[in-house]
């Protein structure tokens, strides 16, 4: 997927969603992108800078939930959550997901963005990341199973520093736009405060 494409997915699809594109930073629509994608294909979205350690056909859930994704981390409070710079309280990745064509979980998170936009969010995390995504998730369907931690955020805050049993992907943040909480590089990727916006969206 190229960015024209990605926009005429949008626009033929979600007309209220088109409505505020332009509104949308390049990273932004990456982010809208995947669940507009997802919403109106089906199947397993990941980052291109995310590694798959086992196969997807093994993934617990794959072949018999509608919707499978992982949580980034579950914060005691707001005081944990602003420090550790997260936007929710139970932190799901958007970096790897997958559910059924035309899940609802999707449709909310697509609405939630709209919402924000509107509301004028300036906070990418919140209006589009992985706030908007996990307050979709905020009321989880049958249906939908949740991995722990380690599943999808293997190295991240509160997790594993390295691959356990549990480990299905790791997510390298090659491609991070926005690297300032960093203290020290990770997998390589230099400690920036500048953003990227230049994000693929394949």
């Amino acid at each position: 997927w190229d960015d024209d494409e990605a926009a005429e997915l949008v626009r033929t699809n979600f007309p209220r969603v088109w409505g505020v594109w332009d509104r949308l930073r390049p990273v932004e629509r990456a982010d809208v992108f995947r669940y507009a994608v997802v919403y109106v294909h089906g199947g397993v979205y990941a980052d291109l800078d995310v590694e798959c350690i086992r196969p997807i056909d093994t993934w617990p859930g794959i072949s018999s939930s509608d919707g499978l994704v992982g949580i980034e981390g579950i914060m005691q409070d707001e005081e944990e959550m602003r420090r550790v710079k997260f936007v929710a309280l139970t932190q799901y990745c958007q970096w790897t997901f997958a559910f059924a064509q035309g899940h609802p979980v999707l449709r909310r998170a697509l609405d939630t963005v709209v919402q924000r936009v509107e509301d004028g969010e300036q906070d990418t995390l919140k209006k589009t990341g992985p706030g908007a995504f996990s307050t979709a998730l905020a009321t989880i369907e049958p249906g939908v199973k949740v991995l722990d931690g380690n599943a999808f955020a293997t190295g991240g805050y509160g997790n594993s520093l390295t691959s356990t049993n549990a480990t299905l992907i790791r997510h390298y943040f090659r491609g991070s736009w926005k690297l300032w909480w960093r203290k020290e590089p990770v997998h390589g990727v230099p400690v920036t405060e500048q953003e990227d916006e230049s994000i693929p969206m394949s």
